[in-house]
């Protein structure tokens, strides 16, 4: 996210918090999710497809 924000490509502010899905990408990709995590699929689903519809058309 800086590395856009540094090239002058900047992410919309609704995809500020894109990195919270950091670890369903990484340590969840390899592991079973632990216990006490709670998924907001809803929330997550909308934040993938504004990420998505931000990388195909340019806007969010």
């Amino acid at each position: 996210m800086d590395l856009l924000a540094d090239s002058g490509q900047p992410l919309p502010a609704g995809l500020a918090d894109l990195d919270i899905l950091s670890p369903y990408g990484t340590l969840f990709r390899y592991e079973d999710l632990p216990a006490e995590v709670e998924l907001d699929r809803e929330a997550l689903f909308k934040l993938v497809r504004s990420l998505h519809q931000f990388v195909e058309t340019g806007h969010s």
